[in-house]
């Protein structure tokens, strides 16, 4: 059986960009041999174009979409997440969350139709038209525009939380999303609360923000914002590689505090957080 593995920004460097020179090799004869489904995401793509200029970038992004890699959109994912537990059949231009896209069907979603006529290599794509498309100059300052989003919404929470407990907070931003009153909202909401599994990126990273706006330790929070987005794929894959030690240890209080007292079977089961481990799991 196929199995999806999702690749975090520094297991796909590793691979593409051949920090590992040994692994591309072993990730595309598993692919040929429908062992795995290579699984990326827009953010995992934009985080990668960080290194555009880099003369390694070219190289690396052919040999990335040489492997034929599937989408999971996560913009707004955790919204939709909500929405279609609420009314399965609520349509949406992005569709249903987690689905598996096809390149093509990613780029509308991240490019502006006239960008697709101007820069015909897009649809390939070609590494020369994703460089010219989206320059260093032009992700840099989204990056760092995400990142400020971040603080700004570790602020509003901690702002919250002084107020209420996390769960009242949790009522009141399934109501927001969902566009009705809070009493409207709050049945479907402790639905939520009690089964992990209905809305599992929504619930996941309200949990991981609710974790992190209890820190008194800024350092930990630099790369938070990226990290909570790509555990929404966690639901809809079988395989996350990840070296990042501490997106590990707060999966792991996850589990512990949220999924294994629901009898829900742990996220960190699907992790692996060293080429030893993945190797044990595809073999």
């Amino acid at each position: 059986m196929t199995k999806n593995v999702y690749f975090d920004t520094n297991a796909h460097l590793d691979i593409f960009e051949q920090r590992r020179p040994d692994l591309f090799a072993k990730i595309s004869e598993l692919v040929e041999h429908s062992a795995i489904t290579v699984v990326s995401s827009e953010v995992g793509f934009t985080e990668a174009l960080e290194g555009s200029h880099l003369a390694t970038f070219a190289a690396g992004i052919s040999r990335f979409f040489s492997v034929h890699p599937k989408w999971i959109y996560l913009t707004g994912m955790t919204a939709r997440d909500v929405i279609f537990a609420y009314d399965p059949s609520f349509q949406t231009p992005d569709g249903k969350p987690g689905q598996l896209l096809e390149w093509g069907e990613l780029l509308p979603r991240i490019t502006e139709p006239t960008d697709i006529v101007n820069f015909p290599g897009l649809e390939t794509p070609t590494s020369e038209a994703i460089q010219a498309y989206w320059p260093h100059d032009v992700i840099r300052p989204r990056m760092n525009y995400w990142r400020e989003q971040l603080k700004t919404r570790q602020a509003g929470l901690q702002n919250l939380l002084r107020k209420e407990p996390a769960d009242e907070v949790f009522r009141r931003l399934v109501a927001s999303v969902l566009r009705v009153s809070a009493n409207e909202a709050t049945p479907f909401a402790n639905e939520l609360l009690g089964n992990a599994d209905i809305a599992p990126a929504f619930r996941t990273q309200f949990a991981l923000d609710v974790l992190t706006a209890d820190t008194t330790k800024p350092r930990e929070l630099k790369n938070d914002f990226f990290d909570f987005l790509h555990a929404g794929v966690l639901p809809h894959i079988d395989i996350f590689v990840t070296r990042d030690e501490g997106f590990v240890e707060r999966l792991k209080w996850y589990d512990a505090t949220v999924r294994e007292p629901q009898k829900l079977s742990p996220y960190t089961e699907k992790v692996c957080s060293n080429w030893t481990e993945f190797d044990k799991v595809v073999s």
